[in-house]
């Protein structure tokens, strides 16, 4: 239901190459990899939740398909998914 998107900020992530990464919040006001914002290619925060995969895309977050398992290196930090759709 609603109530579970009343309030806070929906985030996707961007992992780089050297196993850092970012946080990126999903609302109008998020700058795009074009230069633009999301308030752009979405009329409200509905929109982009509904569409949480294209904003994702939008703002450059790392695409992930269908992760199914997680695990964290307790000595490294290191965080392992398993993906499986590709």
């Amino acid at each position: 239901g609603d109530k579970y998107m009343d309030e806070g900020t929906l985030y996707v992530a961007r992992f780089n190459e050297d196993s850092t990464g970012t946080w990126l919040p999903l609302t109008l006001d998020s700058v795009t990899t074009s230069g633009g914002t999301l308030a752009d290619h979405f009329n409200s925060l509905a929109e982009i939740i509904i569409n949480t995969a294209g904003a994702a895309d939008l703002v450059g977050a790392t695409p992930m398909d269908r992760p199914e398992w997680c695990s964290v290196d307790p000595f490294t930090g290191s965080v392992y998914l398993t993906l499986t759709n590709n």
